[in-house]
C-alpha cells in the first residue's frame, strides 16, 4: 500500500535523533542515545473540495494510526537523477562516509536508500565517490549494494499524528488534512 503523498501540498521533513543533554548551561554532556534516529515527515493539503477531502480522510484513517506500515515514497524533489549505482565496499553499522560509485552527480540535502536496508538517510557531504550521511548507517552495508537516490527512495511509515478540518454539515465546501508520519524499520 502506498500512502497517497501526491495529495499533500505542503512537506516538512525532520530527523530526529535520540540525544542525551544535561540542562542548559555553560557547559554540557552530550550522548547519544540508545534510540536510532528517524525522519519524520509532516503533510499538509491544500484547502481541497469537499468531495476530494472526505475520501481522503477516509484514506488515511484507513491507516490505522500507529499500527499501519506503509510506504512513502520520497516527496522532495532531488537536485540530481541517478541510477544504477553501486556501494564500493563493505560499510560497518555506525559509519557515516560512504564509497558509491557514480557516474553521475549527488547533492548535499537529497535522500539515498540502500538495497539491503528500508532505512532513508539523508547527504550531508559529498566528497568524491565519498558520500557523508546525516546520521549514521543501522545497519551494514554489503560492497556491491543498489543505492537508490532522489525519487526512488522510499520511506517506510507509520500515522503519529493527524489533523483534520472542522466541517459545517451544511455550508462547509472544502477541507484540509494534516499528517505526520515517523519512519519505522
Amino acid at each position: 500500500m502506498i500512502f497517497p503523498v501526491d495529495k499533500f501540498a505542503k512537506v516538512e521533513i525532520e530527523q530526529r535523533n535520540d540525544i542525551r543533554a544535561s540542562k542548559e548551561r555553560l557547559t554540557r554532556n552530550r550522548a547519544r542515545g540508545t534510540k536510532s534516529p528517524y525522519f519524520a515527515l509532516m503533510l499538509t493539503t491544500p484547502s481541497i473540495p469537499y468531495n476530494e477531502y472526505i475520501p481522503l480522510s477516509a484514506a488515511v484513517d484507513g491507516y490505522e494510526g500507529a499500527l499501519e506500515i506503509f510506504v512513502v515514497q520520497n516527496p522532495i524533489p532531488s537536485i540530481y537523477e541517478n541510477e544504477n549505482d553501486n556501494t564500493i565496499d563493505f560499510e560497518p553499522k555506525g559509519s557515516k562516509t560512504i564509497g558509491i560509485d557514480y557516474t553521475g552527480n549527488y547533492s548535499a540535502g537529497d535522500f539515498i536508500q540502500f538495497s539491503g536496508s528500508t532505512k532513508a538517510y539523508r547527504i550531508m557531504e559529498v566528497d568524491g565517490q565519498s558520500i557523508t550521511l546525516t546520521h549514521p548507517l543501522l545497519t551494514d552495508i554489503a560492497a556491491g549494494e543498489s543505492v537508490y537516490y532522489g525519487k526512488n527512495v522510499q520511506f517506510q511509515m507509520c500515522v503519529n499524528d493527524t489533523h483534520t478540518t472542522t466541517i459545517d454539515v451544511k455550508q462547509s465546501k472544502f477541507g484540509i488534512i494534516d499528517v505526520e508520519l515517523i519512519e519505522q524499520l
